[in-house]
């Protein structure tokens, strides 16, 4: 081959690349025009998006001064109404929107207010610099915009199903809770609950000083006054005495003994009916119950004094005289003797004079 076909042959190869680079060239640039367009179509292209779920959050510089009541609100229905890139955007937004009062729309001053949503949306500057216009269901809400001060509430102990005995302290013996500025509360009112949970006292020792944790709960008139405001600090420790946990049971037989001056028993004889009392119910210290149950020794006593013996034995009949007095260990009561209620059932006594011997 000469060296003329040589130069041709790489000249023919040579525009063959130019060509396919011009049309590699030619290619980009109407693909860059394509995305530019398009772009430009979406941010031009006006269509609406409805968003559920979307909830209206308001809230305070200052939670100690001002309440806003209802914290949240949450729409029904959120229409959205632009181009396509704001939509977009507005869908990688939170379905929450917090606003403040004294800014936003929302005002700070006391009383009710009546906002319109759209308007509220339009001051948000993701919202805004987007254009959307915003339609929501309700168009309106109203808030309640309430100043606050702090209340100093006493606080009382609930220990339940424990009886104490000595002094029940309760610390710190205060609480603060934020009330209403321009509520009157009577100050009967101005008391918080240091509730002791159950759990608790069933562990604990009667007659041992013990100190537990409490929660603060407000009864339901101050409650409903509050809001969802809670007293603080929201525990306290209560420090009491269990009292001795008292049981009762029931004896089946007591004796009945008869008392009086020695001497007269040397003179009389005495025959009591009945001579045992039957179910005889008592109550006391746990511990103490369990021990007559054990064996300690209970008798019940009838007093009989010299004048009523010779009086007895004189009419030659039957007397009946109550029961004066028990045997019975410290804390202990008798309740109930058979269907008699309380201790002091009657007692039939015959009296016999016993004659006495002759010197002979």
């Amino acid at each position: 081959m000469s060296d003329g076909d040589q130069r041709n042959g790489r000249g023919g190869s040579t525009r063959g690349v130019d060509g396919w680079q011009s049309r590699l060239g030619t290619l980009g640039v109407v693909t860059a025009v394509t995305v530019l367009i398009w772009t430009w179509a979406a941010g031009k292209t006006e269509s609406s998006e409805i968003l559920d779920g979307v909830e209206l959050r308001f809230t305070t510089t200052e939670p100690s001064r001002l309440r806003i009541t209802p914290p949240t609100i949450r729409l029904s229905q959120l229409t959205a109404r632009g181009s396509t890139r704001a939509l977009n955007r507005l869908r990688e937004l939170p379905r929450t929107f917090e606003f403040t009062a004294g800014s936003g729309g929302v005002p700070a001053t006391e009383g009710t207010h009546v906002l319109s949503v759209s308007d509220l949306f339009s001051r948000i500057s993701e919202v805004a610099d987007s254009g959307l216009a915003i339609d929501a269901e309700p168009a309106t809400v109203e808030i309640v915009v309430t100043a606050l001060e702090s209340r100093t509430l006493r606080l009382e102990a609930e220990l339940p199903g424990v009886s104490t005995q000595g002094d029940t302290e309760v610390q710190p013996p205060t609480a603060e809770l934020l009330l209403p500025a321009a509520m009157e509360v009577p100050a009967s009112q101005l008391f918080a609950i240091a509730a002791v949970n159950a759990a608790q006292l069933d562990r604990l020792e009667p007659g041992r000083r013990e100190t537990v944790n409490a929660s603060l709960r407000l009864p339901p008139e101050l409650a409903a006054l509050a809001g969802s405001a809670i007293p603080l600090p929201a525990t306290a420790r209560v420090t009491f005495t269990p009292r001795v946990l008292d049981r009762e049971t029931v004896l089946p037989r007591v004796p009945v003994q008869i008392a009086g001056i020695s001497e007269d028993f040397t003179r009389y004889r005495i025959e009591s009916s009945p001579a045992f009392l039957d179910d005889v119910e008592i109550r006391g210290p746990a511990e103490t119950i369990g021990r007559i149950e054990a064996g300690t020794r209970v008798l019940a006593f009838v007093h009989l004094t010299t004048d009523e013996l010779e009086s007895a034995a004189a009419a030659a009949a039957p007397i009946t005289k109550a029961i004066s007095m028990w045997l019975l260990p410290a804390g202990v009561e008798v309740r109930r003797v058979g269907e008699i209620e309380g201790a002091r059932p009657e007692i039939s006594l015959r009296v016999e004079r016993i004659a006495e011997p002759s010197n002979g």
